[in-house]
């Protein structure tokens, strides 16, 4: 389905069948995040013989992306990780943040929701599904977004090899922080101080985009 944004008439296509048939989705524009409404009726059938016995009808299961527990005014993070202890120390420390925490189950999902919900911050371990931070379909599509998108989600990189905080290092890897998972006792104070010194350092340029319509 080709799909236009009202407010700044970019076109973009999203699979049919990632789209539910009869149910009203709401997505953010990958240009703007504006977000778009989009329904999907149904085509007519063609007709058919009736079946000579009644087969029992099964209830259509939800499309692979959908969040049945995502709500509006709220904020969201997506955790992608594999390792135990990153989880159970990342998704504590997040939702004492105040954010609901969303644990994905591969790259590609991950990108489609990213398409269609709104994640204020992203947390992604290098070496997730055997791939190296860089090679991670959700980064490749982090880093296709606009500068204006990308500077209101917050980025988080686990590993190993990291050095924890290394400003240089999370600039090389396009994310906002970089931690080294056995750091992660910090990771609350490291999350709450970084994201304090971002909002710091763009507050005046947003408030400038606000002002003349393009915030």
């Amino acid at each position: 389905m080709q799909i236009l944004c009202q407010n700044c008439n970019s076109k973009f296509e999203i699979p049919d069948e990632k789209l539910p048939i009869g149910k009203r989705v709401a997505i953010l524009c990958p240009k703007c995040s504006s977000k778009i409404s989009i329904l999907r009726e149904a085509q007519p059938a063609a007709p058919t013989k009736p079946p000579l016995q009644e087969t029992q009808k099964t209830a259509p299961q939800p499309a692979e992306w959908e969040l049945d527990s995502y709500q509006e005014g709220f904020e969201y993070a997506m955790l992608l990780l594999e390792s135990s202890d990153a989880i159970n120390s990342i998704t504590p420390s997040l939702q004492e943040l105040g954010y609901k925490t969303h644990l994905e189950t591969s790259p590609e999902t991950g990108v489609a929701r990213l398409k269609i919900y709104k994640f204020s911050i992203i947390v992604l371990e290098d070496g997730y599904k055997g791939l190296q931070l860089k090679q991670n379909p959700v980064m490749e599509y982090l880093n296709y977004l606009s500068m204006m998108i990308r500077r209101k989600m917050f980025v988080i990189a686990i590993g190993t090899n990291f050095k924890t905080a290394d400003a240089m290092l999370a600039y090389s890897l396009s994310v906002d922080l970089v931690v080294n998972t056995a750091d992660l006792n910090m990771f609350h104070d490291l999350v709450k101080s970084t994201m304090r010194a971002k909002e710091t350092f763009y507050r005046a340029f947003f408030e400038v985009m606000q002002e003349v319509g393009k915030a």
